[in-house]
């Protein structure tokens, strides 16, 4: 397998069964191989390696993306791009895994001023700071689902779900996504302030992230 490295690639996996507690044994299960010849992949002297179906099986595992197990980081930019972050939260907003609100926020703007000149075309001023207040479109994820209004639905619809919230709380699926984001809000600030190397910071980041389940 050529399209990494593959010293990355086992470090990555190494550290992830650490972290959820798989042994070789049970990776073994897993994707259906045999211990020894696991073992012989994590191995940095062997010149076995996992092959491309049992990588995306590892990646399927755990709940990570093939390019955080072969250290690749440039994708990141288009993972964060406005297309790619617009779809992310049309989808989740979809689903109604998030809901939505408007904040607003008093902000520093520089904006262009333009003028039409009908010799030169268009002419630009440079621009000075105004203060202004922005309404921001909010997404949050809440931790809870709520009930509908006993008006809007029927009672049987309603009491049903009532039965449910009654006998298995109602934790929403996302609630998990806002616990990690707590956590990660605090390392990342210590690693913003340059009170952890980034090593140290990726390390943190990627333990809470393999930790996080889909369901």
């Amino acid at each position: 397998m050529s399209f990494c490295n593959t010293d990355i690639l086992i470090q990555n996996i190494q550290f992830l069964m650490k972290a959820n507690n798989i042994t070789q044994e049970k990776l073994a299960d897993i994707l259906g191989m045999s211990q020894p010849n696991v073992s012989k992949a994590l191995s940095l002297k062997d010149k076995k390696c996992f092959t491309l179906d049992q990588v995306v099986g590892i990646a399927n595992h755990f709940g990570v993306s093939i390019d955080f197990l072969v250290g690749n980081r440039s994708a990141k930019s288009q993972e964060t791009g406005p297309r790619a972050v617009a779809d992310f939260l049309s989808k989740v907003i979809e689903n109604h895994d998030a809901k939505y609100t408007t904040v607003e926020i008093e902000e520093t703007v520089y904006e262009l001023k333009e003028h039409y000149n009908v010799f030169s075309g268009p002419v630009y001023e440079d621009a000075s700071p105004e203060k202004r207040i922005v309404s921001y479109p909010a997404i949050y994820f809440p931790d809870y689902w709520q009930l509908p209004d006993p008006a809007d639905v029927d009672r049987d619809t309603f009491d049903e779900m009532e039965a449910e919230a009654r006998q298995i709380g109602n934790e929403s699926r996302m609630k998990p996504v806002n616990d990690f984001i707590r956590k990660f809000i605090q390392i990342f600030e210590i690693f913003d302030n340059k009170g952890v190397d980034e090593d140290a910071y990726r390390t943190v980041v990627d333990n809470y992230l393999s930790k996080l389940r889909e369901r």
